[in-house]
């Protein structure tokens, strides 16, 4: 299972103050309005920074308004950052960059390195979360050779960048790297006496080693993390702890400790109201009961889990379409203001010709006749002009309901295509209940859920990353191995490869496996193998399917004979490609060959290019 969220988001007076006591009542007490009251606000918030109550915003909204009206630049630095944290806290990402924006940029201009490094450190943290690994790991690298260079290399604040480091790497399964880095901030915190830090450090390592599924090393991380947390009574852990402890002791054969660990994570994330880490929880809970076969509450925990997956995956639209509602309004009104200044200026234009007009009529009457004639021929030319840009207009009307046509019709194949791989997923499932193999039905159920989720996220869009479309297409052969046992897969991509500054239409590559399987190894005897293989240089992708199935030749010969029409995914493919290539001027390229052993068939390549510029 992987790290839960991102921890250190302000770290450098969070480990000093976790322990405060009175510090609210200290600060209603305190009636003036200095740096003083500033400070006292922005430590609480600081040391609150994991709790999600608007007070906490009403707090730092306040201490800005301190610092504004007695002109204190640093509390609002600090005040900045502190209503940013609560703004990604609650997923509000929009907000959070603008305010982490303003910080930075007043810190730059203090020449503030300390607050210079808490930007770097928060705007990276959104990149990760925003799936953009490589700026954040440049941003997190930044922020630690600042460190290093002003004297740091052994304090908290390091322990922060490098745990945050750590998160990265582990989020694109760079799992070596994630762990060297995790263990730096593990030697500082433990040089620095830093309980949280201690904490965090070993509930991150568990949880790395219980991903790569290496329970015996992850075990001794998480009851580390897990005592020291019920010690300091710190429960903002504990359910990325606990889970992890239950996913541990079912492998291990512990049932009874198991559950009560998995229970105990889902209390935990109720009370602190932590969505995130709480889906994680259904997920594993509802995983863990499945594989004791106590399937009514696998049943229940798994409903609780798309609800939950779904509430957040809604408020994350609505943000999106918040964004779209603002950038609206503002080019609205940006086209308001240029509307006014063009009227105005067509008016200036207007009097001045006036004005022309009469010092001509009064000064040169004598030249009156040409005049009359350069006016004519003025006239004439603005009526020739004006005729042509009617025509270019009316020639690019016609173009752009081309290319709607065109369009139009790409998401029609699209549209089909879609009902198409639902109909064929679906007769594998029912195939697996006819036969009473009801384990596998279950998995194959929960993987057409994942896989249905993630082809119509990517049919709403014109390209998806490589990454997104790899592990689409995983999902798929999954599903497709539990009905043809037989069949084998191999994904190799080329070290050189950006698989998330890659780019390409969906849907391309699903019906070309498909038809591999369909009509290629599920007529062969025995065995069959599937080869996919991507490559990159500087101008192009290159996907390469390859498999040793009958063969064209073969597969054609047996729909005759079983009067079988040609697959529907194959030609309404290459309309795709033909039809994509025509509308955006792309240069997608397919070559469809032939294999032969011995005169005899020997499966099917198929080789496509995808332009990347």
């Amino acid at each position: 299972m992987k790290q839960i969220g991102t921890f250190f988001i302000v770290f450098f007076n969070v480990l000093n103050g976790l322990s405060q006591q009175g510090a609210l009542q200290a600060i209603q007490r305190y009636q003036k309005d200095d740096s003083i009251k500033v400070e006292m606000i922005v430590d609480y918030c600081v040391n609150s920074t994991f709790n999600q109550n608007s007070r906490i915003l009403q707090l730092a909204e306040k201490a800005n308004a301190i610092s504004k009206k007695i002109g204190y630049k640093l509390g609002e630095v600090h005040s900045l950052s502190c209503i940013g944290n609560y703004y990604y806290l609650v997923a509000d990402y929009p907000k959070a960059v603008s305010f982490y924006n303003q910080s930075l940029q007043l810190a730059e201009k203090l020449k503030s390195t300390d607050n210079i490094i808490i930007g770097y450190n928060n705007l990276a943290n959104l990149y990760n979360k925003a799936k953009q690994p490589l700026k954040a790991i440049e941003l997190f690298k930044q922020c630690d050779k600042l460190l290093v260079e002003k004297g740091d290399s052994v304090s908290q604040h390091r322990a922060a960048i490098l745990v945050n480091l750590s998160d990265v790497f582990n989020s694109i399964q760079q799992s070596s790297k994630a762990i060297f880095y995790l263990k730096q901030a593990l030697e500082i915190s433990e040089k620095i006496k830093s309980d949280v830090g201690l904490i965090i450090c070993n509930s991150n390592l568990g949880a790395i080693h219980v991903e790569d599924r290496k329970y015996e090393a992850a075990l001794p991380f998480l009851e580390n993390a897990y005592q020291r947390s019920n010690a300091l009574k710190n429960n903002f852990l504990l359910p990325q702890i606990e889970v992890n402890l239950g996913i541990c002791f079912a492998h291990f054969g512990q049932r009874t400790k198991a559950e009560k660990f998995h229970l105990s994570a889902i209390q935990h994330a109720l009370v602190d109201q932590n969505k995130e880490v709480l889906v994680v929880c259904y997920d594993q809970i509802q995983r863990f009961y499945e594989q004791q076969r106590r399937f009514e509450k696998a049943h229940a925990y798994l409903k609780k889990y798309t609800q939950l997956k779904e509430e957040i995956a809604g408020v994350e639209t609505q943000q999106i379409i918040s964004e779209i509602n603002t950038k609206y309004a503002t080019e609205k009104k940006e086209s308001k203001i240029k509307s006014l200044n063009l009227a105005n200026t067509i008016s200036k234009l207007e009097s001045k010709q006036k004005t022309d007009w009469i010092i001509g009529i009064v000064g040169a009457v004598f030249v009156l006749v040409i005049c009359t004639l350069f006016l004519f021929s003025r006239f004439k030319n603005k009526k020739k002009n004006e005729l042509l840009e009617i025509q270019v207009r009316d020639a690019q009307m016609l173009l752009e309901s081309e290319r709607k046509a065109s369009e139009s019709e790409v998401k029609a194949i699209k549209s089909q295509m879609n009902p198409h791989f639902f109909y064929n997923a679906l007769n594998s499932i029912q195939g697996f209940v006819l036969t009473g193999e009801k384990l596998k039905a279950v998995d194959s159920i929960g993987l057409f859920s994942d896989l249905s989720r993630a082809v119509l996220e990517s049919s709403r869009q014109k390209e998806i990353s490589l990454y997104d479309e790899i592990e689409l297409l995983k999902a798929y052969l999954k599903l497709e191995q539990m009905r043809l046992p037989k069949i084998q897969f191999e994904l190799n991509v080329h070290e050189n490869v950006q698989l998330y500054d890659c780019f390409l239409p969906p849907m391309i590559l699903q019906p070309i496996i498909e038809n591999s399987v369909k009509h290629g190894l599920a007529n062969k005897e025995k065995g069959g193998l599937i080869s996919i293989s991507f490559s990159q240089d500087a101008v192009n992708l290159y996907v390469s399917i390859d498999d040793d199935g009958i063969g064209r030749i073969a597969s054609a010969a047996l729909n005759r004979f079983s009067k079988k029409s040609a697959s529907f995914s194959s030609e309404a493919n290459q309309n795709r490609i033909e039809l994509l290539n025509e509308i955006y001027g792309l240069e997608i390229k397919q070559v469809i060959t032939d294999k032969f052993q011995n005169g005899l068939a020997g499966g099917t390549r198929v080789e496509l290019t995808f332009p990347q510029q």
